[in-house]
């Protein structure tokens, strides 16, 4: 089912860029970068937030208020699991892991913008299939004050692919013959990314606040 939807997206943004085509529509490219709150959705993970999301978005069609666009997006996913217990008189025990992943994303999205005025708020979404690029895992344990690091490559216990839904919305406003956007945006993991059917599922879910700059091609 997942798989005939992104279809289903594909197909349609290939229609719309044919009759992009057929309009004589000037096609440009959106890139953005910013900061990306993610996290996994089992029981006990934590947010973490780092300055991994890059994106290049090509808008093929356009019309009016709607917009079609593709491109490739760096995202940084991933989340924190802690636990410890401070016992007094300097003896304590704290244990932190971090499971970090980074994908690149190919969306297919849509955006539609509101409004006559310069300054214009819009809405978006899409589906979106990522890719894993890497995946470690760095653990952090801290003994009466002595604290002991480690970091595992954990690649191969994560699935290669991730489908996910965007969604989200902004504001664009003009930058000379550029176009500005300050945008916000939610990725709903839908493939549990573990491959082991013995541990719990997990699905990535991330906030991105990102800010972007569109440049005519032609």
């Amino acid at each position: 089912m997942k798989r005939f939807l992104f279809l289903c997206l594909i197909l349609t943004a290939l229609t719309q860029r044919a009759q992009a085509q057929d309009r004589g529509n000037a096609p440009s490219v959106e890139l953005s970068g910013g900061v990306n709150h993610s996290t996994f959705n089992d029981e006990g993970a934590d947010c973490l937030c780092w300055l991994k999301f890059l994106g290049a978005d090509v808008i093929f069609y356009e019309r009016g208020p709607l917009r079609f666009s593709s491109g490739a997006q760096f995202r940084g996913s991933g989340s924190e699991y802690k636990s410890g217990e401070d016992f007094g008189e300097g003896e304590s025990y704290f244990f932190e892991t971090r499971e970090q992943l980074d994908y690149l994303y190919f969306p297919v999205d849509a955006r539609y913008e509101f409004g006559a005025r310069k300054i214009k708020p819009f809405v978006r979404g899409g589906g979106m299939l990522g890719f894993l690029l890497s995946a470690k895992s760095k653990t952090t344990m801290t003994f009466n004050g002595r604290k002991d690091e480690n970091e595992t490559d954990i690649k191969a216990q994560k699935k290669s692919a991730n489908f996910a839904l965007n969604l989200g919305g902004g504001v664009s406003f003009p930058l000379g013959k550029f176009r500005g956007t300050v945008s916000m945006r939610y990725l709903l993991g839908l493939t549990n990314v573990v491959k082991s059917k013995n541990t719990p599922s997990a699905q990535t879910r991330d906030l991105t606040y990102s800010v972007g700059l569109g440049i005519p091609l032609f």
